[in-house]
């Protein structure tokens, strides 16, 4: 009994030893920062040595000069000496604007934006795929060739090309690194009341279903969510509450959100346009609206768990769209089973979409057979049209909404908010909050101007909203 505990004793001395010397060899940030100047500090003095080098060999090569040649000639050789040196006077200016003595140049101000980039890749590497960790380092090398320490003379096809890869290194470090840490189970409760609080005023299939999906994809059910199970479709009419659902379905999860239309889109603008000519290869392109969703351009954040809803996918799925092939292998790619990287067109980089959730709208149902293998991959919710009661519901939370902004005073609107309710036959509830903005603005200008209002016309503002007037309306509103 001795020898085991003592062995046991042995076993616990080891992990523990081990574990500081673990977490001891760990590099801070600031030492990680230390290393990396240290490295380019070197380099910098390396590059002023080579100058110095030269400089005092031209110097001693014209003394030399001034000294070989016959008197007579003598200012001849001090013209080649002074000549000479002149030629060095960019080196003698950037020695002197690296020491701090000068305005730095361009070429110092572009190896200082290099130094700074160089210091966040090293922090932030471990964390890359291994695909954009060798190509930013490609693009380090490269750039750190064109550029030097600041303290070399650059021609102006290096500026040039610098520039392109200190833009591409940019972009490549703004991709999502880390996911957001998973909601514990108290989060998870709050999330899911404020889903239910949305579709209330939905059908149960709608309300069950997202539901369903949203405990899913949290990762706090039994069996934890596979990229497969990430993919939803959700089907209804324009208006009907796909996107304003999703968006929900990303607040309550705590999750970026991010919408793309494909029935405004062109395919260029989803997946990138290349550069521009198309035989100098480090230009860089016009990124894709699809890269966009995992990097915030107003906030500059990354995200590698945004839920991305890809919009009015119909014409897609049933073949109609004439980039439906390349569509659709994006859309099998994404919903298919375990980790998966794309590569973005316009650069040579790679998005992990293992943690991302992917919902996507269409009009209508599946109809091609091709689709129907699509269809496997996704879980499929039917969103009613919306009923007067649900129209009810929306209009008067809509109305207390505009209210709250002070958008508008609140005076007595039931009755025409009740006609207008009545006499909008369209699927959705878009058309409705339209109509009723619509009046709020009418009324509002009624109130300030003398001249006699016109009366609002409710068919003709659905109609020019694109809605359907319920063919059964009858116009008893109070105005």
């Amino acid at each position: 009994m001795h020898k085991i505990n003592q062995k046991n004793y042995s076993l616990f001395f080891f992990v523990v030893v081990f574990l500081s010397n673990s977490f001891a060899l760990a590099d801070t940030e600031q030492e990680i920062r230390a290393r990396v100047r240290s490295r380019q500090n070197n380099g910098a003095r390396a590059e002023i040595r080579k100058c110095a080098m030269n400089i005092s060999f031209a110097v001693g090569a014209s003394a030399c000069a001034s000294y070989i040649v016959p008197e007579s000639m003598s200012s001849m050789g001090g013209l080649v000496g002074m000549s000479t040196l002149y030629l060095f006077k960019d080196k003698f200016a950037n020695v002197l604007s690296y020491s701090g003595m000068l305005e730095p140049t361009e070429n110092l101000q572009r190896a200082q934006r290099l130094n700074a980039l160089e210091e966040e890749f090293e922090l932030n590497k471990h964390d890359m795929l291994a695909y954009n960790r060798e190509e930013l380092e490609r693009l380090i090398r490269e750039a750190r060739s064109n550029v030097g320490y600041g303290v070399v003379n650059v021609y102006e096809y290096q500026k040039t090309a610098a520039e392109i890869q200190l833009n591409k290194i940019k972009v490549i470090l703004r991709l999502p690194l880390k996911p957001s840490k998973a909601l514990n189970e108290e989060e998870l409760d709050e999330a899911l009341r404020e889903l239910k609080n949305h579709l209330r005023t939905y059908s149960d299939e709608v309300h069950d279903q997202v539901m369903k999906a949203a405990v899913m994809v949290s990762g706090q059910s039994q069996n934890p969510l596979s990229a497969e199970k990430a993919s939803f479709l959700f089907i209804g009419e324009a208006g009907v509450g796909k996107t304003e659902t999703a968006k929900a379905f990303a607040v309550a999860l705590k999750r970026p959100f991010c919408s793309l239309n494909l029935g405004s889109s062109a395919i260029e603008d989803f997946y990138g346009r290349p550069p521009v000519n198309s035989n100098n290869v480090d230009q860089v392109g016009e990124l894709g609206s699809f890269y966009r969703c995992f990097v915030s351009p107003d906030s500059g954040t990354a995200a590698s768990d945004p839920v991305i809803f890809i919009d009015e996918i119909h014409d897609v799925l049933n073949g109609k769209d004439k980039h439906a092939r390349n569509f659709y292998s994006l859309f099998k790619l994404i919903s298919e089973d375990g980790e998966k990287e794309i590569q973005e067109n316009a650069l040579r980089i790679k998005l992990s979409l293992k943690n991302v959730i992917f919902l996507f709208g269409s009009n209508e149902d599946f109809k091609s057979d091709a689709a129907g293998a699509l269809a496997t991959r996704m879980h499929k919710v039917n969103f009613s049209n919306i009923c007067k009661e649900q129209k009810k519901v929306i209009a008067a939370e809509y109305l207390e909404k505009l209210y709250m902004k002070n958008y508008f005073s609140e005076d007595n609107d039931g009755a025409m908010i009740e006609s207008i309710v009545i006499a909008d036959d369209s699927p959705g509830a878009r058309v409705l909050k339209q109509v009723i903005k619509e009046y709020k603005n009418h009324q509002r200008t009624c109130s300030l101007t003398s001249l006699r209002c016109a009366r609002f016309n409710i068919p003709a503002a659905i109609k020019a909203f694109g809605g359907t007037v319920n063919p059964m309306w009858q116009d008893d509103a109070a105005q």
